[in-house]
């Protein structure tokens, strides 16, 4: 009876050990993996929803990048100078004028768009300067106000002066190649 007892034990001991060893070397693996392959699997359904929506969208991406194309400045440095002048001429009706107007160096970025801060000095009363900024938003150009500042330029303040920087862009990929 003993001996059937020790028996016992040993298998019950031997059967708890390899179910031990089954747990810790088989199953707690195989789980891990299936609770991390399970999460790709959501993550690359999450991708793959978002990635189904951005096509469904194409159409109006690709027509809003085509508009942001054939309104971005020519490649062609002196052209897209003149054009950026023509802009400003075309903003000046509202009454501004202007003391100063001059390009600073142009710059290409990694992506190989290239950029035009102009410096934009100009005096005029607060209706004709908002009247200009909001011309200069309104535009569908690739011109960007950087940086305004607006002084007082007599002790009323009925006459302003506009310092301002102003950008345009050259994008890749259209009539600018």
């Amino acid at each position: 009876m003993a001996n059937n007892r020790n028996r016992l034990l040993v298998i019950t001991v031997a059967v708890c050990l390899g179910l031990l060893i089954l747990d810790r070397i088989v199953l707690g693996p195989m789980l891990e993996g299936w609770k991390q392959r399970e999460a790709q699997i959501a993550k690359l359904e999450t991708q793959i929803a978002k990635g189904e929506a951005l096509l469904s969208h194409k159409a109006g991406y690709e027509a809003r990048w085509d508009e942001m194309v054939k309104n971005s400045l020519p490649a062609e440095q002196s052209e897209a100078e003149l054009m950026i002048y023509a802009a400003l001429n075309d903003w000046s009706k509202s009454g501004l004028s202007f003391n100063s107007q001059r390009p600073q160096p142009w710059v290409t970025e990694k992506d190989g768009t290239r950029h035009v801060d102009f410096r934009v000095l100009a005096t005029g009363s607060i209706g004709s300067i908002a009247r200009f900024l909001y011309d200069v938003e309104q535009d569908p150009r690739a011109l960007r106000v950087q940086d305004v500042e607006i002084s007082a330029r007599d002790d009323a303040g009925r006459t302003l002066s506009l310092n301002m920087l102003l950008t345009g862009v050259t994008l890749r990929g259209g009539r600018n190649d």
